[in-house]
């Protein structure tokens, strides 16, 4: 079971790396947060996310930081139900489900390297299971807690 469950892990992260090749897109800086922009169906969710800003746990505020320039956190979803989060130093994989707006991520797992920064890393683990609904739209995805509050705003890089 255990070399089953390291052949998917080894599958998943592979499959991040070769699809999410990277590309130049002009995106939303997030600031209007989704308002007037046109939301797509839960089918628009699928495909490799870059991390532009998220919601520091340690600051609990409302306003989102921005990714170093250094730093990179790219999420993937796939048709299949399965995830894969991909940082610089680590990678997070499991289970999503989603359901018009409302999304949740499940049975997830992660490597455990030491690096030097682990703060996206850290981050990522708290967010992903806080998650409860989404909002997409055509090149941005807005990760939002329970109470409708973003967490997380990624640009869309590839399919």
């Amino acid at each position: 079971m255990k070399k089953s469950k390291g052949l998917f892990m080894m599958l998943v992260l592979t499959l991040l790396i070769v699809s999410c090749g990277q590309q130049t897109a002009k995106v939303s800086d997030g600031s209007s947060m989704e308002s007037g922009l046109p939301q797509i169906a839960s089918g628009g969710i699928y495909g490799c996310w870059q991390l532009e800003k998220y919601n520091p746990v340690e600051y609990s505020s409302m306003f989102l930081a921005k990714v170093k320039s250094d730093k990179s956190c790219q999420l993937r979803f796939l048709d299949t139900g399965t995830f894969s989060c991909k940082t610089d130093c680590n990678s997070i994989s499991g289970d999503f489900a989603v359901d018009d707006s409302l999304l949740s991520f499940q049975n997830m797992a992660w490597t455990e390297m030491a690096c030097d920064d682990m703060t996206i890393e850290i981050e990522m683990k708290i967010i992903l299971s806080e998650i409860k609904k989404y909002t997409a739209t055509s090149g941005s995805l807005f990760l939002k807690n329970g109470d409708g509050r973003t967490l997380a705003v990624f640009r869309k890089i590839g399919n």
